[in-house]
């Protein structure tokens, strides 16, 4: 936490970006790095959700499940070579 919070503020928001964006776009060839990309930004979003988990109220909590589940399923098509 203290390396990420010593970087730039905008580095972790482009950094996240550019992993879901990789993940999504990656070639056939490089399909198992961008399912890794994507996992890699699935959790990174999960962990986020569960340390301001205690603070959301319920609709708050529904829209974050909810990006979480559109992440997970994305990554499962993407896996598949449905997406």
């Amino acid at each position: 936490m203290a390396r990420m919070h010593a970087l730039p503020r905008w580095v972790l928001p482009l950094s996240t970006a550019a992993l879901l964006l990789f993940g999504l776009i990656a070639p056939p060839q490089w399909l198992a790095l961008g399912v890794v990309c994507m996992l890699a930004v699935s959790a990174w979003v999960i962990w986020l959700v569960t340390l301001s988990w205690p603070l959301l109220t319920v609709p708050a909590r529904l829209i974050r499940v909810l990006v979480v589940a559109l992440l997970l399923v994305a990554t499962f098509l993407r896996a598949t070579g449905r997406l």
